[in-house]
């Protein structure tokens, strides 16, 4: 008791003497209100349980104790209104820190973490916030980038009015997006919402929904899209003769013709026919109303040529089986025969044949054999209180693409007589003729098969 008199009264001393007060030294701090200084022992604060730190009643602001059970350590109060204490760790020496008054404090989690916001970060930095969440802004804070988030949805954006710029290597900008949204890749000011100065590659499949503009090249009206050999495509005028713009036509060659294939066309491409065969001049029990004469063969092809080479044909102006158009190309051939003549029969169709295998089996032909002629017929039909019999003479064979119907010849009985004109001077490549329907029968013209023929596009 004595002790404690006496060093209330050494304390009231120095009190009344100075401003501040220093124990083991005679020159305290000017800052400090009590300076202690030892270099063999220190300050003991007040110790006590949880339970009593929390029974303090209305404890000041920055009223520090010392806690020995729970999380043990330094409590600071720091709340500015007594009654209600805001109690908080000072543990420093595990780099941990907990919430304060305001809901977006930095918290630790003493694994490393540090969270904005956010008391238990899962990674090293979380910033948990609904909107900007993380920003950088000039020195006048004119512009800001960052992160904003909702509920659903996260972005890398602009919180200014700028535009939004992607680089490496500490450079120029290499990708630049618009505040309108095009965006360009090595072009800083693009005009389409994609805009890329430089080769674009893909490695996959490209899909466009509309027009697709090529510029490069020299593009211009009528131009084609050629590739080079690795597979670089540019805007070229064409090449004429080897669109099959052009075309040669052999016709009533009773002998040999030669075509000479022009410089830079490597390609043609062929149709030919054989001739009909002529329809039938009687009739017969087999052919009451006359037969047609068959169709002429025809056959379309594609056929690799050099320039300067003969491509020869030869038409058999004769009708009959026996007659056939024939192509020949580098000791290849092909024919198209011509139709029958109808007789007792109607006329059957040209056959199809080939010759040689000097071209390339990848080299398709289209053909067709002549189709047989048909035999006429009539009809009976009352129009009114007039009976009338109409007699069609026998249709020509067909031959593809034109359908023999030369010959065709109609008999009114008790009208009058006439001939279809539009179709008896109608000349299907390669059709079969027409036949009689009575005595004196149908002109010879429209008895007569069509002529064979040859064209060469190229």
């Amino acid at each position: 008791m004595k002790k404690f008199l006496l060093l209330s009264f050494l304390l009231a001393s120095l009190q009344a003497m100075t401003q501040n007060v220093g124990v083991g030294t005679t020159t305290p701090n000017a800052s400090a209100q009590l300076d202690v200084t030892s270099t063999t022992k220190g300050m003991l604060i007040p110790r006590m349980t949880q339970a009593q730190r929390t029974a303090i009643t209305n404890p000041a602001q920055g009223l520090l104790v010392y806690q020995t059970d729970g999380t043990s350590g330094f409590y600071v109060n720091k709340s500015s209104i007594p009654a209600v204490p805001n109690w908080v760790t000072i543990n420093e020496g595990i780099n941990y820190w907990s919430a304060g008054l305001s809901p977006n404090s930095i918290y630790n989690n003493n694994t490393g973490n540090v969270g904005i916001g956010a008391a238990t970060p899962q990674y090293p930095l979380t910033v948990q916030s609904n909107g900007i969440g993380i920003s950088q802004q000039s020195s006048d804070a004119s512009t800001q980038v960052g992160f904003f988030t909702t509920a659903g949805a996260a972005y890398l954006q602009t919180h200014t009015n700028h535009d939004l710029l992607f680089s490496t290597n500490n450079g120029a900008a290499q990708l630049t997006l618009k505040t309108g949204g095009n965006f360009g890749v090595g072009n800083t000011n693009p005009t389409n919402k994609l805009d890329v100065t430089g080769t674009f590659r893909a490695t996959g499949n490209a899909v466009f929904g509309g027009t697709v503009q090529i510029q490069g090249g020299s593009p211009a009206a009528g131009r084609v899209l050629t590739s080079d050999a690795s597979g670089n495509a540019s805007w070229q005028a064409p090449d004429v003769p080897t669109c099959m713009l052009n075309t040669y036509e052999i016709f009533s060659a009773l002998s040999y013709t030669n075509f000479t294939i022009p410089a830079g066309v490597t390609k043609v491409f062929v149709k030919m026919w054989g001739g009909g065969g002529n329809g039938s001049t009687t009739t017969s029990v087999i052919l009451p109303n006359g037969g047609g004469g068959g169709g002429g063969a025809y056959a379309s092809f594609f056929l690799d040529v050099v320039p300067g080479q003969t491509i020869t044909g030869k038409i058999n102006a004769t009708n009959g089986s026996s007659f056939y158009t024939v192509f020949k190309y580098n000791g290849d051939s092909v024919k198209c025969n011509n139709g029958e003549n109808a007789n007792n029969v109607p006329g059957r169709g040209g056959v199809f044949l080939r010759f040689g295998l000097a071209w390339s089996a990848t080299i398709g032909i289209e053909f067709y054999v002549g189709e047989d002629g048909k035999p006429n017929s009539f009809n009976n039909y009352t129009i009114g209180a007039t009976s009338y019999t109409e007699y069609i003479g026998g249709s020509g064979g067909s031959s593809y693409p034109a359908y023999g119907q030369r010959g065709q010849v109609t008999l009114v009985t008790g009208v009058t007589e006439s001939t279809k004109a539009e179709l008896s001077t109608f000349k299907g490549m390669g059709a079969g003729g027409g036949a009689i329907t009575r005595a004196g029968g149908a002109s010879a013209g429209d008895r007569t098969g069509g002529e064979g023929k040859i064209l060469i596009f190229y």
